[in-house]
């Protein structure tokens, strides 16, 4: 399958190794979800790309992942920490996920041990 966003392709060139999208999951059924990126020797440690959440609803998505699966660690690779997590808020994206928590960091900073899949 084909990348989603110019984002996601963007990221692609900096994790050596990974799978794009290779499985979907359900969760807070029956919805489902597609990780944007998971290394096939790590497939408890799932990454996804985010611009910034387009509703309050897909922001709480992930929350609702990570608490349905305990069994794996959702990761966020975004694109700046400093803009609205989603219209209508002041909290940002940064604050958001950690507020969340949930580790994260931008393309730019993405850490070596997360580009090798660790």
């Amino acid at each position: 399958m084909g990348y989603r966003s110019g984002l996601e392709r963007e990221v692609s060139e900096h994790l050596e190794g990974f799978e794009h999208e290779p499985f979907v999951i359900a969760y807070h059924a029956p919805k489902k979800y597609t990780p944007d990126f998971v290394h096939p020797d790590n497939p408890s440690v799932w990454y996804e790309v985010k611009g910034y959440f387009r509703t309050h609803d897909e922001a709480k998505k992930y929350v609702h992942i990570q608490n349905d699966h305990p069994n794996i660690e959702l990761r966020f690779i975004i694109k700046n920490p400093n803009i609205r997590a989603y219209p209508g808020v002041k909290i940002t994206m940064g604050e958001w996920l950690t507020k969340n928590g949930f580790k994260w960091c931008t393309v730019e900073d993405i850490p070596d041990a997360w580009k090798r899949g660790n």
